[in-house]
Formats: structure tokens, sequence, C-alpha cells
């Protein structure tokens, strides 16, 4: 919240990787409202959810956007998230 005003929100859901024996975080929802994109509200989220799922020990970390969301695909990228080909799907391995 800045000044009693939302700026964004992130929803995340717990899954456990039956293979690997550990849980995993989903990000299930991003969002950033228009008036305060591009000064770092998705990138601080993002990083929450990283510590978040380093501090429980996660196997991954991983969400889905839209092929077309090119500032998503980008703020992922430099995040360390890498596209599973054939998947959509983006993941980090912790």
């Amino acid at each position: 919240m800045h000044d009693q005003e939302y700026v964004g929100f992130i929803v995340l859901s717990w899954r456990f990787s039956i293979s690997k024996g550990y849980p995993v975080l989903r990000i299930d929802a991003l969002y950033a409202s228009p008036l305060h994109r591009n000064k770092g509200i998705g990138r601080k989220l993002m990083q929450y959810a990283i510590d978040l799922a380093i501090e429980s020990k996660a196997t991954r970390l991983q969400l889905e956007t839209d092929d077309d969301n090119t500032p998503a695909s980008t703020l992922y990228k430099n995040l360390g998230f890498k596209l599973m080909p054939g998947k959509g799907v983006y993941m980090s391995f912790l």
C-alpha cells in the first residue's frame, strides 16, 4: 500500500513435487496498477515470492504468462526464471 492506495498484488499457492519430495511455490497472479508500473512494484513482489520459496525450502518457483506479455517475460528472465520448452511455464529452480 502506498499512501493508502493499493499499487499491486501477488497471489501464491503451494503445491508438492512428488518426484523431488519438496514443496513448489506457484505464482498464480502478479499485478501492478497502471499508475504504478515500471516503478519496481512487480520486482519487489516477485522478490518476496523468491525469498519465501527459499525460506520454505521449495524445490522450485513457477508461473505462467501470455506469450505476448513482453514486460512480464522480461522481468521473469531478469530474475533468473527459465521458460520451459513445450510447457509455456517459467520456472526458477532453487
